[in-house]
């Protein structure tokens, strides 16, 4: 608890102009307070990892320390670990929320971003009007139709990539 309890005074010294004057007690505000931390002995075993409270959003309840939980995919409903290296990375590196946590795996997380790319993809092809459509772009419609399924969007693209050959 050292570690945390230092962390918080830094904290309260940073946050607060007149710290000293408020005589502000940092275990009792840690004691009082919501968030992640963890003990000195897991933090020394490396199951936990220290956070650097300098590089969180500010705006939410701040991380004191990382560590893994497990968590269920919404999409697949799998278990899956949310680790203490992505959390860091999460909160610190890509400045999400602290409250903020996956709600599906990693690998369902590439699919819907993939399917987000395709989608964006598609949608800038199609803004053209069919006959200023490039072979390469009719291809990639075709591609994308093809896997996800949409046999008869795919066979009329293809159509219209067969006249252009």
């Amino acid at each position: 608890m050292e570690y945390a309890v230092s962390d918080m005074t830094k904290l309260e010294k940073k946050t607060y102009k007149y710290y000293k004057e408020l005589k502000i007690d940092s275990y009792g505000t840690f004691i009082d307070s919501d968030f992640e931390w963890a003990c000195d002995a897991c933090l020394d075993s490396k199951k936990a990892i220290k956070a650097n409270l300098s590089s969180q959003d500010s705006s939410s309840p701040q991380h004191f320390a990382y560590f893994d939980t497990s968590l269920t995919c919404r999409k697949c409903q799998a278990m899956f670990i949310f680790s203490k290296d992505e959390k860091k990375f999460w909160y610190e590196g890509l400045k999400f929320r602290t409250e903020s946590i996956p709600v599906n795996c990693t690998n369902c997380r590439k699919e819907v971003r993939q399917l987000k790319l395709e989608n964006k993809t598609l949608s800038d092809i199609l803004k053209k009007e069919e006959k200023e459509l490039s072979k390469e772009e009719l291809n990639e419609i075709v591609n994308i139709y093809a896997k996800w399924q949409k046999t008869e969007r795919e066979k009329y693209f293809r159509s219209l990539l067969k006249k252009k050959k």
